[in-house]
């Protein structure tokens, strides 16, 4: 999942060429598809908690191969709609599954390690990234062959995943489901969660999304270029993510939260007043270094509220994840469009010192300087 996420991103640029969409209209195609997914999360959060994790795997990965087999097709707007609609679809309900398999084992083992997951799809974006530099920047491929290798790796470890055994506890609820409404009332315990993570993919999405297409068309940084920088915040997360599971381990997780929201605050400010491809790429650096343990403390906290619904739980959190990142590139195209890039990254200066507030709430379950995980055990 990491490889071909940071294959894409650096890819948006090639694709949004491909099909002619200016910024408003593929802000649009990626808002309209992250929308029309949210339904299906909810009820992959029901699949998961009654069936497991293993289906939310197999067909997460095999939609995302077979989609990208579209490209190959045909070349209109409405297979670039439905190339950017199925990949958020197939998308989210892997990403669902991941991360209810982290919660998972963090409940069973009682050790934290959404951290480390997280900190592996990171490694795998930057060998996506640099892939795409690789064989576009030194072999000269077109982008299609890149997406063709990508959809291969994909469907095959979709088809894997029916094979190997899964780590940790498959969730199981007792009983039959109840009402459906009454079982979300029960999950406003995971809104806390909800906030911060929301808060993070309204960023994320920003810069993963748009980062390739600044560095690139409006720096004039070539497709190596792009991908080293795409590379860079990658790897980045990956260091993010490492230390962020040190620091939870001697200091817990609001001082983990507090510093990653002053990280981001300063990342967005080299990105703005850079100009040029150097000093939005040190931003970019720092950025992903701030923010990447924010994601797996927002899983984790969802994960500990709730215990017999985990698969829902994070379905919910999931859903409203999606919210915010679908938002984002439409209200980023927007703004980007009648203003220009610098104008539309400094609205995330504003969710930075967001996160950074947050680290500060006593109620939103975050621990401390004795994490909850060492606490359990005593």
């Amino acid at each position: 999942m990491g490889f071909h996420t940071g294959a894409w991103t650096v890819l948006l640029v090639d694709l949004s060429h491909w099909f002619g969409l200016d910024l408003q209209t593929l802000g649009t195609f990626m808002t309209l598809a992250c929308v029309a997914s949210v339904p299906v999360q909810l009820a992959g959060g029901w699949l998961s908690d009654h069936f497991g994790r293993r289906p939310l795997l197999f067909l997460g990965l095999v939609g995302m191969g077979l989609t990208l087999t579209l490209l190959t097709v045909a070349r209109s707007d409405v297979v670039a709609f439905s190339v950017f609609a199925l990949m958020g679809l197939f998308g989210g309900i892997l990403d669902l599954g991941v991360n209810s398999i982290g919660s998972d084992y963090e409940s069973h083992y009682d050790v934290p390690v959404m951290t480390q997951l997280h900190a592996g799809f990171s490694g795998g974006a930057i060998g996506g990234a640099l892939f795409v530099a690789l064989g576009m920047g030194g072999l000269g491929w077109d982008f299609r062959i890149v997406y063709g290798i990508d959809a291969v790796l994909l469907t095959a470890f979709g088809v894997l995943a029916l094979l190997l055994p899964l780590s940790g506890r498959v969730t199981k609820p007792d009983g039959k489901l109840r009402g459906g409404f009454a079982e979300l009332r029960k999950l406003s315990v995971v809104l806390p969660a909800s906030l911060l993570l929301a808060l993070y993919f309204f960023s994320d999405s920003a810069i993963e999304n748009f980062s390739s297409l600044y560095l690139r068309d409006l720096l004039k940084g070539g497709v190596v270029v792009s991908a080293v920088g795409v590379a860079g915040f990658y790897f980045a997360s990956f260091v993010g993510r490492l230390c962020g599971s040190a620091i939870i381990g001697r200091h817990g997780e609001a001082l983990l939260v507090r510093i990653a929201g002053l990280g981001m605050f300063a990342g967005i400010i080299l990105i703005v007043t850079g100009g040029s491809p150097v000093v939005a790429a040190a931003g970019l650096l720092l950025f992903g270094l701030s923010e990447a343990p924010v994601a797996p403390v927002g899983f984790s906290l969802a994960g500990r509220a709730t215990s017999d619904r985990a698969g829902l739980a994070m379905a919910v959190v999931s859903a409203i994840s999606f919210g915010a990142y679908s938002l984002s590139p439409l209200a980023f195209g927007v703004i980007a469009s009648g203003s220009s890039y610098q104008v539309a990254f400094s609205t995330l200066a504003g969710t930075a010192l967001l996160i950074f507030f947050f680290g500060f709430s006593r109620k939103a379950g975050l621990s401390g300087a004795a994490p909850v995980f060492s606490s359990r055990r005593k």
